[in-house]
Order: C-alpha cells, then sequence, then structure tokens
C-alpha cells in the first residue's frame, strides 16, 4: 500500500479550568495509550487482507511510549 503524506497537524494544549497554569512551570511529561486516524468504530483485532507482517504495528509507532519532562519549560514535539 502506498499512501501519500497530507500536509496538517493538530495541537494538545495542557488546559484546567480550575487551576493556573504557569506555562514555564508546567510538567507535561504524558504517556501515548493510542494514537489512530482510523474511525472509532475500526477493529484492529479484525484480520486485514494481505497486509506484511507488523505492518499494523509500524503504523503506531508512538502507542505505549512515555515521555517525561526532567526540566522547567521542557516540552516534547512529535514530529
Amino acid at each position: 500500500i502506498l499512501l501519500h503524506r497530507v500536509p496538517g497537524n493538530f495541537y494538545i494544549q495542557a488546559y484546567s479550568p480550575s487551576h493556573d497554569l504557569v506555562p514555564h512551570m508546567t510538567n507535561v511529561s504524558h504517556e501515548i495509550h493510542s494514537l489512530s486516524f482510523a474511525p472509532a468504530d475500526y477493529d484492529r483485532n479484525k484480520k486485514p487482507g494481505p497486509l506484511p507482517p507488523n505492518f499494523l504495528e509500524s503504523t503506531t509507532p508512538m502507542n505505549g511510549n512515555v515521555y517525561i519532562t526532567h526540566n522547567l519549560h521542557e516540552a516534547y514535539h512529535h514530529y
């Protein structure tokens, strides 16, 4: 399967309606459990058509990763 990349970005912002967040003092360590661009009802356990071994795992390289910040005013940029 050959697919062209499509330009675009999405942003996630730390926000709390009940707390004031000071950007340079906020720890934005995080874990990505699952990041997918499939329909919400897509069944990843359903056997796909003839795809190479481990193909689906290679399309979700961030799943299960933990990103810990150790310094003030530090945040990960995922590209």
